[in-house]
């Protein structure tokens, strides 16, 4: 192959991915899998998902946890159930720190936020090393429905192989 194909190559498998899914109108109503962002292709790494409240989120008290359908497998679970949201507004966030058990992190209004995945990328220190393969990334309510809320999720990731694609579900 030519030299350039090359070089190509490995310029878009260092480059770090950013997809987002707009928020639904029942995503927070329902305790069902909320379908986020389908893995296609080849695997993807992971460095960190983010959740940004963008309408109120009603006073029900609720945990949120993020999960990976691989293609043809079973559920699991990567991000265990969020401290209790309630009455989140316009502009919280919520946080995975790219560390498979954690809990997803609920940051207050107005904080700065980060997650030690992507700022380890940027600082050049160690970090774990996430490779999801093919499937599809969900969350889910826990403990209650809420009657409305909206959040955007984004996530961050870098292709493994050029065939490798996220994109919103």
């Amino acid at each position: 192959m030519p030299n350039w194909f090359s070089q190509l190559r490995s310029m878009y498998l260092n480059q770090v991915q950013i997809v987002t899914r707009v928020g639904v109108a029942d995503d927070c109503a329902t305790q069902h899998l909320v379908p986020m962002f389908d893995i296609s292709g080849d695997d993807v790494e992971i460095l960190g998902i983010i959740g940004k409240v963008v309408f109120v989120k009603a006073g029900t008290a609720q945990t949120i946890e993020l999960g990976h359908f691989p293609t043809g497998g079973a559920r699991d679970i990567f991000a265990v159930a969020s401290a209790t949201t309630t009455g989140d507004v316009a502009n919280k966030y919520y946080t995975w720190d790219g560390i498979i058990g954690s809990a997803l992190v609920v940051a207050q209004t107005g904080d700065v936020i980060g997650f030690g995945a992507v700022g380890s990328v940027l600082l050049g220190t160690s970090r774990a090393i996430n490779v999801f393969c093919p499937g599809r990334i969900d969350f889910t309510t826990g403990t209650a429905n809420d009657v409305t809320g909206l959040i955007n999720w984004t996530i961050f990731y870098k292709p493994m192989s050029i065939a490798s694609r996220v994109a919103a579900a």
